[in-house]
């Protein structure tokens, strides 16, 4: 009997453990948290030959596990903050006093895509 009053709690406390390791495993938002290159972008209320400035000067943008986002344009950095929905379809971020609510779609290892209410949108590309 006391064998066993030993046993459950540690059976227990492993399964629990077990269960949440698999499951951080299979999360989507793990994909999300890496630094990002972004490779194309749309924005109704940007001139076509800004979007290719900004481009072209290098726009990285980075999100920890933390909920830590920097995006880095042209070698000057900004830090934010990020919040991602658990099945990583829907992120906020706030950045110097401005929050955007955006759609995550295409989400791969590799890449993924961001859309604003506005119509604005960014590709990324894993860096």
């Amino acid at each position: 009997m006391r064998k066993l009053r030993v046993l459950i709690p540690v059976l227990f406390v492993s399964l629990v453990v077990l269960a949440t390791s698999c499951k951080k495993k299979n999360d989507p938002r793990n994909m999300v948290y890496k630094a990002w290159k972004v490779t194309a972008m749309e924005d109704p209320n940007m001139d076509a030959s800004a979007i290719q400035a900004t481009i072209s000067e290098g726009y990285m943008v980075e999100f920890t596990k933390k909920g830590k986002m920097i995006s880095t344009v042209a070698g000057k950095k900004s830090e934010g903050t990020f919040e991602i929905d658990e099945t990583a379809t829907t992120i906020k971020t706030t950045e110097n006093g401005t929050t955007d609510n955006l759609s995550i779609s295409g989400l791969s290892e590799t890449g993924m895509t961001l859309t604003n209410g506005s119509g604005a949108k960014m590709t990324l590309s894993a860096n």
